[in-house]
């Protein structure tokens, strides 16, 4: 069921490669089929799909948490002004 909606959304796999847009049903299905633990891995906990705010010696945990305090932050900023 679940190669049948990816199919759909990437388009259907047996169209020809110029009629096709986006990554094929096959290369979703390897890069989203990981399971939890590898997208933790590169990730971080909070399987936080953007670039970390590294700063000093930052392991990914602390750089994410440092990108997410630095956009709370900002965001209060402009709710106040």
């Amino acid at each position: 069921m679940m190669n049948d909606e990816i199919t759909n959304v990437a388009g259907d796999s047996k169209a020809p490669a110029l009629e096709r847009t986006g990554a094929s049903p096959e290369a979703i299905i390897s890069h989203y089929d990981k399971g939890e633990d590898f997208f933790k891995l590169v990730l971080g906990p909070e399987l936080i799909y953007s670039c970390a705010l590294f700063e000093g010696d930052d392991d990914l945990v602390e750089a994410q948490r440092r990108k997410l305090d630095y956009h709370i932050e900002a965001a209060n900023a402009e709710w106040r002004s």
